[in-house]
């Protein structure tokens, strides 16, 4: 009688616990990020974009979204797996600054708050160099006995 009951009990609370987290996906709370399962829920989530100087053209995912200082809500669903958002912000002026990217991981919930510096210069992968080395010829003495 003792394991009937007890089986009973956790069967109840586990149905308990899959109504809470149906709850959770249903969450209509502004601005807010929810991980459920492999994916991240976002709900009218609030983005705030900075740069120095001001006035720097931000671009999400290849589409313009405006200049800084701005604050972007994103809405959606973002599978842990999935691809990542890319984030541009381009120079208005050319007075010694540059483009910069970010890349916002799927695998990670999106910052609330995203700063570029585009009087840094991105780093640049160094120029590939081929460089062929001339070992000396061994004689057969030297190849026998391993010198």
């Amino acid at each position: 009688m003792k394991k009937f009951l007890f089986l009973a009990i956790m069967i109840a609370v586990m149905c308990g616990c899959s109504t809470r987290s149906g709850r959770i996906i249903n969450s209509t709370h502004s601005n807010s990020v929810t991980l459920v399962s492999r994916s991240y829920h976002y709900n009218q989530y609030e983005i705030e974009i900075i740069s120095n100087p001001l006035g720097v053209i931000i671009e999400w995912d290849n589409g313009y979204i405006g200049k800084t200082p701005l604050k972007y809500i994103y809405d959606g669903t973002r599978n842990r797996g999935g691809p990542d958002i890319s984030v541009v912000a381009t120079p208005t002026e050319p007075n010694g600054q540059y483009k910069q990217k970010k890349y916002l991981k799927a695998s990670v919930s999106i910052p609330r708050k995203i700063f570029f510096n585009t009087y840094v210069k991105p780093p640049k992968e160094p120029d590939k160099i081929d460089v062929e080395i001339e070992y000396p010829k061994k004689t057969p003495f030297e190849i026998f006995w391993g010198r």
